[in-house]
C-alpha cells in the first residue's frame, strides 16, 4: 500500500486567540480520512501478526533505558540515521523486516528527526505501527500536532485538551504519563537498598530549569530559595552532565521533592521522587490529575500559596506528617512506583493499550 501523508500542517504553530477557528479547519476532515484509510490497513496486518517487536526510535534519548526484552517482547533501540541507511541499501528486504514492528518515539524525537525526514521513514514501513509519546503536550503545541498528525497511534504524556489531535483523527492512548526514565530497570535494582539506608536531608530537593514564558512557576521557585537551599534554577544542561549514579545520589539523599509544574502537567520529577522513596510535593491543583491516574494521595503532599508564604513552618508540618524515620512508607513509595511508572511499566501500559486499539475499529 502506497502513504501518501500530508508534509506539515501548515498552521500548527497557532495563537491561542485562532485556536478554535484552527480545529474547525475543512482540510482536517480530508486529513482524518486518509489516516482512517492508514490505520484500517495497518490493523488488519497486525490482527494477523501481533507485535512482532518493540523499536525504540532515536537520536539516543530517555526511552534507551529500556530492557532489551519486554514480558517476551524483543525490544530494539535504533537511530534514525541508521534505520534511513538501511532503507537506502535495501528499501524492500528492510520493509519486510520490520513488518509487525511497533515504532516507539518521544517528541523530542520527532523534533530532531525533523517532521519532514519521519514521514520518508513512515511511507517506506507500511506493515509498520507508529507511536509518539508527547512529553510537551500541555505547552509544546506545534510539535503535538505533528506527533497527532503524522504517527498512527498518539499518547500524550499528559491530561490535557486532545480537540486538535482528534480533529486530526490521532487514535489517541491516554492515562498513559512519562513516568521516570532516567534510570534502568538494572540500575534501580542493583542500588535499591540506598533507598534506605542513605542519610536523607530534610529540607526539600526542587531545581528546576528556567522557562522564561512560565513566570507564575518561576516567581514560585524564587520565593522558596533563601527558606529551601536546595530548590532553585538551573542551566538546561546541568542535568545532563551528571552521571545516572549521581544524579540517583542527589534525588535519594533528600526526603521531600518540590515540584512546581509548568502548567497543569504532571512532572517527570514527580515520579522520579516516588521512585527513590521521597515524597513530592505538589501544588493543590495537581490532585485532580493523580486522582484520575490512581496515584494513592498518602504518596504525596499537596501545598498552596499560604503554606509557601511561610516555607519553614509548612516543613515543620510535613516533617511531622511525613517523618524521616518511617522507612516503611519510604518503601511502598518506591515499590508504587517501580510497578506503576518506571520505564519498563509505561511501557507495557502502550503495548497493552495498542493492542486495545487494534481490537477495535
Amino acid at each position: 500500500m502506497q502513504f501518501d501523508l500530508p508534509l506539515i500542517y501548515p498552521n500548527a504553530a497557532i495563537a491561542f486567540g485562532q485556536y478554535l477557528d484552527a480545529i474547525e479547519a475543512q482540510s482536517f476532515v480530508a486529513i482524518a480520512q486518509r489516516k482512517q484509510v492508514y490505520w484500517d490497513y495497518k490493523r488488519s496486518v497486525f490482527l494477523k501478526s501481533g507485535i512482532r517487536r518493540l523499536v525504540l526510535l532515536g537520536p539516543p534519548g530517555n526511552l534507551w533505558e529500556a530492557p532489551d526484552t519486554l514480558d517476551g517482547l524483543k525490544v530494539e533501540k535504533l537511530d534514525a540515521d541508521q534505520l534511513r541507511s538501511q532503507l537506502k541499501a535495501d528499501a524492500e528486504g528492510v520493509r519486510l523486516a520490520f513488518a509487525g514492528s511497533c515504532f516507539l518515539l518521544t517528541n523530542n524525537v520527532l523534533a530532531k528527526i525533523t517532521p519532514s525526514g519521519f514521514i520518508e521513514l513512515y511511507k517506506r514501513l507500511p506493515e509498520s505501527l507508529f507511536l509518539a509519546h508527547d512529553y510537551d503536550n500541555h505547552h509544546w503545541f506545534e510539535m503535538s500536532a505533528q506527533c497527532a498528525l503524522l504517527c498512527d497511534l498518539y499518547v500524550p504524556g499528559h491530561i490535557n485538551d486532545y480537540t486538535l489531535a482528534s480533529r486530526l483523527g490521532a487514535r489517541i492512548l491516554a492515562g498513559v504519563p512519562i513516568g521516570s526514565v532516567q534510570w534502568s530497570d538494572a540500575f534501580v535494582a542493583a542500588h535499591r537498598n540506598e533507598i534506605f539506608s542513605m542519610p536523607r536531608a530534610i529540607g526539600p530537593l526542587g531545581k528546576h530549569h528556567p522557562y522564561p514564558k512560565f513566570r507564575f512557576r518561576n516567581q514560585v521557585i524564587a520565593r522558596l530559595q533563601s527558606d529551601w537551599p536546595d530548590v532553585g534554577f538551573v542551566n538546561a544542561g546541568a542535568f545532563h552532565v551528571k552521571t545516572a549514579q549521581e544524579r540517583w545520589a542527589e534525588w535519594v539523599g533528600h526526603h521531600f521533592h518540590l515540584i512546581a509544574p509548568v502548567s497543569s502537567d504532571v512532572p517527570i520529577r514527580f515520579f522520579d521522587a516516588l521512585l527513590t522513596g521521597g515524597v513530592p510535593l505538589v501544588p493543590v491543583a495537581l490532585k485532580a490529575s493523580l486522582d484520575s491516574y490512581g496515584v494513592p494521595d498518602r504518596f504525596y503532599a499537596t501545598y498552596g500559596m499560604n503554606d509557601l508564604a511561610q516555607p519553614k513552618d509548612f516543613l515543620t508540618r510535613l516533617s511531622q506528617r511525613y517523618p524521616l524515620s518511617d522507612v516503611a512508607s519510604r518503601m511502598l513509595r518506591h515499590d508504587y512506583a517501580m510497578q506503576h511508572y518506571q520505564l519498563s511499566a509505561t511501557l507495557r501500559k502502550m503495548i497493552h493499550k495498542t493492542y486495545l486499539a487494534l481490537s477495535t475499529q
